[in-house]
């Protein structure tokens, strides 16, 4: 039987390396919305125009992140993180150095492009660095990231665009990415090798549960980017909040989303699962989206609430579909499974803000809110049978555990 050592303590430098890398290219992922409306006003746009940059910036992500996660799984996790950071704070310094809509667009895609390497390839590192027991909180804690970034975006950004400009948030943003690689290239590390008693997994390209997954990631983040892009907007054109105030309440939705995925994720680790409770949670965000459209109308007090819990839920099962997809591949494959599951959420997350920005321009918001809601609950259905596979592997899991223990 082969010896596996216990959990080194510098795992925890690596969540926080892989965390400031995540939070890094989510602050600017989330900080454009944020500052839509510094935007729009800057260059003249209409509500599909100013979408249009936040998926620019998506798109960006979406053309490169496969590519990166499968350079991680041959080269590593720190010089990929490292290199695409950098390279991508060059490329956000220099949007914020030009002038006119075209440049615009071009540049914020260039930044994803290079940027998104911290997606995969600091998940990859997290998991490796983490015992099964722990992965679930660690990639949670990790996930938490995203939205705790994205609220840093969301306080400071906006203030800063009114106080100095557009170009000083921009800058700021660049300046981000550039710490995070520089503490990338000096904390993360590829965690110890070690063998798996667990048989090959299928390749991870050709893997219907990895595909399966994948779709299901795909239809939750419908509600979720939907949420997070069109918040600040929907409560400045349909409730008349200032923009500052909107700003606000999406860096608050964005905090209590990084609560509850390192719930969620703890929540998985304590069931030895992480479908299920990807299910449940996917149920609670297509009720609440759905009750928030139906309370379209209704006072602020009223509607408002219920749009932000929707909101939570839906941002809070990134973590279990993170860890799912690596769990699926094996440790072997985990970056590039993870790609493959990034890069069709991001596909389709390409589209959502200019696609509801247009249905709620064209129909009305509560349209928009309708198709968030549905979503979910389509996700739900679709990841049924990969809850009896993971639950398969499980008990084989326990099987080679018990004849290990037997043989010592």
């Amino acid at each position: 039987m082969t010896s596996v050592p216990g959990p080194s303590r510098y795992r925890w430098v690596v969540l926080a390396s892989g965390a400031g890398a995540t939070a890094a290219l989510s602050a600017v992922q989330g900080g454009l919305p944020a500052l839509g409306p510094a935007i729009q006003g800057a260059f003249g746009l209409t509500l599909v125009e100013v979408t249009a940059v936040f998926t620019a910036f998506a798109l960006g992500t979406v053309l490169t992140l496969l590519a990166w996660a499968v350079l991680s799984d041959r080269v590593g996790e720190r010089r990929v993180v490292a290199v695409g950071l950098a390279a991508g704070s060059l490329a956000m310094a220099g949007v914020a150095a030009t002038d006119g809509y075209p440049a615009l667009l071009g540049g914020v895609a260039l930044a994803g492009m290079l940027g998104s390497s911290a997606i995969s390839a600091s998940g990859r590192a997290v998991f490796g660095w983490f015992p099964r027991g722990e992965r679930g909180l660690a990639l949670g804690l990790r996930q938490t990231a995203v939205p705790a970034g994205a609220a840093a975006g969301s306080f400071s950004l906006p203030p800063l665009a009114a106080a100095a400009g557009l170009d000083a948030a921009l800058y700021a943003l660049a300046g981000g990415m550039l710490l995070a690689a520089v503490a990338a290239a000096i904390w993360l590390r590829d965690a110890p090798a070690h063998e798996s008693a667990a048989p090959p997994a299928p390749d991870a390209v050709r893997d219907p549960r990895i595909w399966r997954l994948s779709a299901a990631s795909s239809l939750m983040i419908i509600g979720q980017v939907g949420v997070t892009s069109l918040l600040v907007l929907s409560l400045y054109d349909q409730h008349g909040w200032s923009a500052s105030t909107a700003a606000l309440a999406l860096g608050g939705l964005q905090l209590s989303a990084a609560v509850a995925r390192i719930a969620a994720g703890r929540w998985s680790d304590l069931r030895d699962e992480r479908i299920e409770p990807f299910r449940r949670l996917a149920t609670a965000a297509g009720v609440l989206l759905l009750a928030a459209a139906a309370l379209a109308g209704a006072p602020t007090a009223v509607g408002v609430p219920v749009l932000l819990a929707g909101g939570v839920a839906a941002m809070s099962w990134n973590g279990l579909s993170f860890t799912a997809a690596a769990e699926i591949s094996g440790r072997r494959q985990a970056g590039t499974a993870m790609g493959i599951q990034n890069t069709s959420m991001r596909v389709v997350a390409a589209v959502v803000p200019v696609g509801l920005g247009a249905l709620a321009y064209a129909w009305s918001w509560p349209v928009a809110f309708v198709l968030m809601g549905i979503a979910p609950l389509a996700a739900r259905a679709l990841l049924q049978p990969l809850v009896g596979d993971e639950r398969r592997r499980r008990r084989e899991r326990q099987a080679r555990l018990a004849g290990e223990f037997a043989r010592a």
